[in-house]
């Protein structure tokens, strides 16, 4: 009897372990983000909301460059992520031909960092995820 009470328990134990979740942000991507520069005087900002399935990733968001007129505007956002936590590498396509890529790494559960790629110039741009404490 004890050996198969002690075998229950190793193999309750293994399955434990085979099925816990990698440590790393909660929620990975999804959620809601912003630039931790959006409120300049410029009036540049971006904001991003993300889902993720699998490794996949995808969202909607809101691009302005420089100026009072928001350009290029409203984008939509698919991507790639190891396992919803690790490095990842999104594509966001606006009006007209925009096209930028966003390709980073989790600096928290809460804080994004990567290089914002556009027209053939790179940036590095931080992204806070958005909460009632944290308003983007």
């Amino acid at each position: 009897m004890r050996r198969i009470t002690l075998l229950a328990g190793l193999t309750l134990a293994g399955l434990a372990a085979c099925h816990s979740s990698p440590s790393g942000p909660s929620n990975g991507l999804g959620g809601m983000w912003g630039w931790t520069l959006n409120r300049n005087p410029s009036g540049s900002r971006i904001s991003v909301t993300l889902s993720t399935a699998g490794n996949d990733v995808n969202g909607t968001g809101l691009v302005c460059g420089v100026g009072p007129s928001c350009n290029p505007g409203q984008v939509t956002i698919t991507g790639q992520t190891v396992l919803g936590f690790g490095p990842f590498s999104l594509t966001l396509k606006g009006a007209g031909s925009y096209v930028a890529t966003y390709a980073g790494t989790f600096l928290g559960d809460d804080q994004v960092q990567g290089t914002w790629t556009v027209s053939g110039q790179s940036h590095a741009v931080t992204l806070n995820r958005c909460t009632p404490t944290n308003l983007c």
